[in-house]
């Protein structure tokens, strides 16, 4: 879901200079981000990539207003728990700010509600302290492409033994978990989809969901196309080998 301020909560306090990890964004119903539940899904601020398909520009660049602060938090999901049961912590790079993201997930559990966070699997460490201290049930971590393009997929120099570790990680801790790209024609090709089952393939779901043309953080990656459903097709069959299932998600 990309991050809009037109579905921050309209009972969250007053906007006020964030910092990476601050809550930049609530969206207080949600049917979609967590498979199974009706969730909240907090966006934090900050990422480590610069991903120029990237649909949430605000999320990545800065600054950020803080729309709830963790002082708030308790009373604000108390106030919610009968009709939630679930919350998502996604962002930007939620795994950016460990503290904060550790005190979201405790506040949630505290409140037996579920949570589920999505993350880029760069920083193992916070991924590792969330997933010893059972602060997660459902991790999502976004595959950007190959290895070989990562560079030109994220802008950014990135460790690929982190993200092969964030992933098996997730596998040893034996929570539910999904890998996922989004699929970019300029990006991806089958041959690109052998490669990401070869560096990351196993015992996990995997599931491509197509990029819709619109706002972007390179604003020239704004109108790519979206990926025909043969291209979609022919994608998860490249990558159906490596995985334990594969999936296309509309």
């Amino acid at each position: 879901m990309n991050f809009n301020t037109n579905n921050v909560s309209a009972n969250v306090s007053a906007p006020s200079t964030g910092r990476v990890g601050a809550i930049a964004g609530v969206v207080p119903t949600s049917l979609v981000d967590f498979p199974g539940h009706v969730s909240i899904t907090f966006f934090l601020g900050g990422c480590n990539f610069r991903c120029p398909f990237c649909q949430n520009p605000d999320l990545v660049l800065g600054p950020w207003e803080s729309v709830l602060d963790l002082e708030e938090l308790p009373s604000w999901l108390a106030r919610r728990r009968r009709l939630m049961d679930a919350i998502c912590v996604s962002g930007g790079e939620p795994c950016l700010n460990a503290e904060v993201l550790a005190e979201i997930c405790h506040r949630a559990r505290e409140q037996d509600m579920a949570v589920k966070l999505d993350t880029n699997g760069s920083l193992p460490e916070a991924l590792s302290r969330i997933l010893s201290e059972n602060l997660v049930q459902y991790v999502a971590l976004d595959v950007k492409t190959a290895p070989q393009d990562y560079h030109r997929a994220t802008r950014t120099l990135v460790d690929l033994q982190a993200i092969a570790e964030s992933v098996s990680l997730v596998r040893e801790a034996g929570v539910d978990h999904e890998l996922r790209t989004t699929v970019i024609p300029r990006l991806h090709t089958p041959e690109k989809f052998q490669a990401i089952g070869e560096w990351l393939g196993g015992d996990s779901p995997y599931f491509l969901q197509p990029f819709r043309p619109g706002r972007t953080l390179d604003p020239d990656w704004r109108y790519d196309p979206r990926p025909s459903y043969e291209l979609m097709d022919e994608l998860a069959a490249a990558a159906s080998q490596y995985f334990r299932s594969v999936a296309i998600r509309d």
